[in-house]
């Protein structure tokens, strides 16, 4: 699933929940029972038993307002609101609107069930204001923190779409997924904020992607595994969407492990590569791209955007590292290529394991554990497989979590690296599936 639809909905409760949670946990008391939570785990052969029902039917819901700061855009007000497990049914509502530098909003369904407990249904839609993205020199993994320029997106616009079929307790799932995105193009700025280019009059830039992907889960619990093994394998196809854009596919391959610590917790270790394999190049000379991107004179202060161009025309582009899930002290998409790898490990003791109900004005929900996490990461892009690990960046840090009945598992992270900390805070584990 696209990372906007999975961090989007639960980017700003997730500070208030924790505090709420560890300093109030008596708070409030929901009226229902907490029976169909109690771990019951056992091993059948060498597929772990699912510890209970995987299609989670507990009613919750959050919502909360909270202020936001992006670099290289601005400040505002961000307010997001869920719902989920609607009408005894694993379909989720979620919302977001953006206030201040970026304006907009988001909504998502996930789970909408055509086929009971076989064939689920996700939607993403996305329309956002004067939002922007920071483009480095050359893609890969020589830039220092600083060295990008700005570009504004005075219009953004995203749909997405996925079918998942499942079986088997949902241990095997096939899906098709389409996202389709347009973006309008505005000025081009260093990040001191001095304009550089505009970019204005280029036709909007379009992106669409088709994915097929097979999930396999043999662990003892879809939301919270603690033991047992994941493999996804995807294919995602680019097709050329104007003239001069390339065609190439990208094929994702993620292997995570769970293996028990104790009776509770779990140490888990995460392998990923993802690989673009171009079948129809794009323009690869460089005074057209420059003409075509409003850099004709080939100014050093505007030639990033070109290069990295350039390089995703002749090589395609992966699945990016920095952000959320992977590489988790850098900026979302810090890190592009053609080939991307990575490694984790994550350590992640519960440290309360007893379901608790609560219900206050702004969430309702049933805490089934808590959970502190101590991870270490490291990964590599490139253009091509041979350069990989030629060099790498890496992050460690240390996180709390919430499982919670609804589904849903409310994070918040500090990662350091070598440009700095970053915080996380948004629902679902790392190292999950798009």
């Amino acid at each position: 699933m696209s990372p906007c639809m999975k961090a989007f909905p639960g980017i700003v409760g997730v500070l208030l929940l924790m505090v709420v949670i560890v300093f109030f946990p008596g708070a409030a008391r929901a009226q229902q029972s907490t029976r169909a939570f109690q771990n019951n785990s056992s091993s059948s052969g060498w597929v772990p038993n699912r510890r209970r029902d995987q299609f989670y039917k507990q009613f919750g819901y959050y919502m909360v307002p909270a202020p936001y700061n992006i670099e290289g855009l601005g400040q505002g007000v961000v307010a997001a609101g869920s719902i989920s497990n609607i009408g005894d049914t694993p379909t989720d509502l979620g919302l977001v609107g953006f206030s201040g530098a970026l304006k907009g909003w988001s909504a998502t369904m996930m789970e909408y069930e055509l086929l009971e407990e076989h064939l689920l249904l996700d939607l993403m839609n996305t329309d956002w204001k004067d939002f922007a993205v920071n483009i480095y020199p050359t893609r890969g993994m020589n830039t220092v923190q600083k060295d990008y320029v700005n570009v504004a997106i005075p219009q953004y616009n995203a749909a997405a779409g996925r079918l998942t079929l499942t079986f088997w307790e949902r241990r095997i799932e096939l899906s098709a997924y389409i996202l389709k995105i347009q973006m309008k193009q505005g000025v081009v700025k260093d990040s001191a904020g001095v304009q550089l280019q505009d970019l204005s009059l280029n036709a909007p830039f379009k992106v669409e992607s088709q994915n097929l992907g097979l999930f396999l889960d043999f662990t003892d619990d879809y939301q919270d595994p603690r033991k047992g093994v994941r493999l996804y394998v995807g294919n995602a196809f680019h097709p050329r969407m104007r003239a001069g854009d390339p065609e190439f596919g990208i094929v994702d391959a993620n292997l995570t492990g769970y293996f028990p610590l104790g009776k509770k917790s779990t140490w888990v270790f995460n392998l990923f590569q993802s690989q673009a394999n171009v079948t129809s190049p794009g323009e690869t000379n460089l005074a057209t791209l420059a003409n075509q991107l409003g850099c004709p004179g080939q100014q050093a202060a505007c030639m990033g955007v070109v290069y990295n161009t350039l390089a995703a025309n002749q090589n395609g582009t992966a699945t990016s590292l920095g952000g959320q899930s992977r590489l988790r002290s850098y900026s979302m998409g810090r890190f592009n290529g053609g080939v991307s790898a990575f490694v984790g490990s994550e350590m992640r003791l519960n440290f309360s394991d007893e379901p608790e109900p609560m219900d206050i004005f702004i969430i309702r929900d049933v805490k089934l554990a808590m959970q502190w996490a101590l991870f270490c990461e490291a990964g590599s892009v490139a253009e091509t497989a041979k350069e990989l690990w030629q060099r790498s960046r890496s992050s460690c840090g240390t996180g709390l979590r919430i499982v919670a009945g609804s589904g849903l598992v409310y994070r918040m992270d500090y990662a350091a690296g070598n440009e700095g900390g970053g915080m996380t805070m948004l629902v679902g584990y790392p190292w999950e599936n798009l």
